[in-house]
């Protein structure tokens, strides 16, 4: 199921012939691979710095292949991890793939401490990241702060104004109550912290009207949803209230133009963190 999965959402080509590596001159010689680490998942990258001038090399280390700098906006799927020795020196360096443009993919290799694990705007700006590809908080707030397709997301958070989005909650939420059209975009594999949580209050009613009314305005929807959650014991006051609590939420509506791969799907719960 992954396999399909992530080439149904990241639209990233298996590696082809080229290689690359780090930011420091080309080199004389050759490194030589000590070591090459392939791993059982594909892992998210980005660059830690964006603005910084970051070479992306081939695998003997003596052709600069591009410059993170160039595409500071690109998420990096990496395979493996590659242990290399020049003199007396051993560095390690990711295997990268970034898609550049329609049809374009840069590889190459890139030193370890030159990115991170986590996504860039070309995952944190479309219209469906599954959540099951957040590896950060930050990552999954900025993504409902700037996703077109969120609007109905921050409008029910903006009814819970003490009360924080977490990625891990979310997480749990769809364990609790989670309705999706399809079990392609629901986490594949996820460990949420659910001894990290006490008092944990789901939504049932809610998420049933969500997926019911997808295609309704939002102002409609939330209008509705404040309703809903009054019924519950969650009025204006009382959301207000809340201490140490956080929100579970993942709403996916709209998550693409084309009607074959519109998928939808709702997980809602508050928690209060122990």
């Amino acid at each position: 199921m992954k396999k399909k999965i992530w080439s149904a959402l990241l639209g990233i080509a298996v590696l082809g012939g080229l290689w690359g590596m780090t930011n420091t001159a080309q080199a004389a010689t050759p490194y030589k691979t000590v070591k090459l680490n392939w791993y059982i998942e594909t892992t998210l990258l980005r660059s830690v710095n964006a603005q910084k001038s970051i070479n992306i090399w081939n695998r003997a280390h003596t052709k600069k292949l591009g410059n993170l700098k160039t595409y500071p906006n690109v998420t990096w799927t990496s395979t493996a991890r590659l242990h290399l020795k020049h003199g007396n020196t051993y560095s390690w360096y990711y295997r990268v793939d970034g898609q550049i443009g329609h049809n374009q993919i840069k590889q190459g290799y890139v030193w370890h401490g030159f990115m991170e694990e986590g996504l860039a705007n070309d995952m944190l700006t479309r219209r469906y990241t599954g959540l099951w590809l957040f590896k950060r908080n930050a990552d999954y707030n900025k993504y409902v702060k700037l996703s077109p397709s969120q609007g109905t997301t921050r409008a029910i958070l903006k009814l819970f104004p003490n009360s924080p989005l977490t990625l891990d909650l979310s997480q749990i939420a769809i364990i609790k109550d989670g309705r999706y059209s399809s079990d392609d975009i629901v986490l594949p594999v996820m460990h949420p912290k659910t001894a990290n949580y006490q008092k944990l209050k789901t939504f049932p009613t809610i998420t049933k009207y969500l997926k019911k009314s997808r295609n309704q305005p939002t102002a409609t929807r939330i209008k509705q949803v404040k309703k809903l959650l009054a019924a519950e014991g969650y009025g204006a006051a009382k959301r207000k209230s809340l201490k140490n609590y956080q929100v579970g939420l993942e709403i996916i509506d709209h998550s693409s133009t084309n009607k074959y791969h519109d998928y939808n799907g709702y997980a809602f719960v508050v928690a209060q963190l122990k």
